[in-house]
């Protein structure tokens, strides 16, 4: 479903501050990726997940700790009452600036890199007009 929505992507567009611009490929001649809409993946993901009677969601709650070896995750509740809960997977969405990444960070084993692009991004989205 969300694949189908997807709009292929060949290269990236990048615009210099002395106005040029160039394109850089995603990959080889025949490969691409795919543009999704952010609104509509979460909407299918959460639609999706939902049908699993052994997921659980959290929504407003803040992340405390997590330990990897026993799979337990300490969280703030939104009426600041603090939960344990265990886990199997535990898939963190929120964000660049990742909490749940911060958390198995300090855990041992844990690899992580991070590499800036050289250059800055932005999203552009131009909304038909009058549906066309």
């Amino acid at each position: 479903q969300i694949v189908a929505k997807g709009i292929p992507m060949r290269a990236r567009r990048i615009h210099t501050p002395s106005g040029k611009k160039y394109s850089v490929p995603y990959g080889k001649k025949d490969q691409y990726i795919l543009s999704v809409d952010r609104a509509n993946l979460n909407k299918e993901l959460l639609t999706a997940a939902e049908k699993y009677s052994n997921t659980k969601l959290f929504f407003g709650h803040k992340l405390l700790g997590c330990n990897a070896e026993l799979g337990t995750l300490s969280i703030k509740r939104s009426d600041q009452q603090t939960l344990e809960v265990t886990y199997d997977l535990i898939v963190g969405c929120d964000g660049a600036f990742s909490t749940v990444r911060k958390q198995f960070m300090r855990q041992t084993r844990f690899n992580y890199s991070h590499e800036y692009i050289p250059h800055g991004y932005m999203e552009l989205t131009i909304p038909p007009k009058d549906g066309d």
